[in-house]
């Protein structure tokens, strides 16, 4: 087995979207030794809608008002309508982590492979294997990797002839032209997609719930 490169004097911080930026200022703050890895190229995380495993889609917008949501050291800018555009977080994000010179500690493109506490109660260190290859050992690995990063697809019974998806995959309501539609779910992104799909698909319907009993 390969022997794990020592960075036992810090934390790993997996994820650069608002999680994990916000813990690394904190860390930063509190004078803790980390570095982070993200799997994009830039920070923004699920914002950045060509990063991979982003649910990110052309008519997404925040759910809640740009005057009370955000960081309190760098409010959303005044000229942000009530309920900002998906591109307009993403910038949001980017300028902020701009702003605290965040980027700088991570390296990106970059996934985490397989992580293993190692050891037991105080003493206990964290072995992570990279997608570069590397094998490292952590103080400790704060992991912010997005919830909506792996799909959850669900199993039905019989056989469909078309394409069966899941909302994270979609990005454009171009993409429903020529075609029928059905929206299974009413969620934020299930409404928004329903909308795209009622004015670009054939013809769209949807329902609140999936059963397969």
């Amino acid at each position: 087995m390969r022997k794990p490169d020592d960075r036992t004097d810090r934390w790993l911080v997996v994820g650069a979207g608002p999680s994990g930026l916000s813990v690394s200022l904190a860390l930063r703050r509190a004078g803790g030794a980390f570095e982070g890895i993200e799997a994009g190229s830039a920070v923004g995380g699920t914002w950045n809608m060509d990063n991979p495993g982003s649910g990110m889609y052309e008519s997404a917008h925040f759910i809640s008002s740009a005057a009370r949501s955000g960081w309190a050291d760098l409010p959303m800018p005044d000229h942000y309508p009530t309920y900002p555009r998906w591109w307009e977080i993403r910038d949001y994000i980017h300028g902020w982590a701009a702003h605290h010179g965040l980027a700088r500690h991570y390296a990106f493109d970059t996934r985490v492979v397989n992580a293993v506490p190692v050891g037991s109660g105080d003493g206990e260190l964290w072995d992570v294997t990279l997608s570069t290859g590397e094998v490292r050992r952590y103080r400790g690995l704060v992991a912010c990797p997005g919830f909506q990063r792996v799909p959850n697809v669900p199993a039905y019974p019989g056989t469909f002839a078309g394409e069966a998806r899941h909302s994270q995959t979609y990005k454009s309501a171009a993409e429903f032209r020529g075609i029928r539609v059905m929206v299974v779910g009413a969620g934020n992104s299930a409404v928004d997609i329903a909308v795209d799909a009622a004015v670009s698909a054939d013809r769209a319907a949807s329902c609140a719930a999936w059963s397969a009993a």
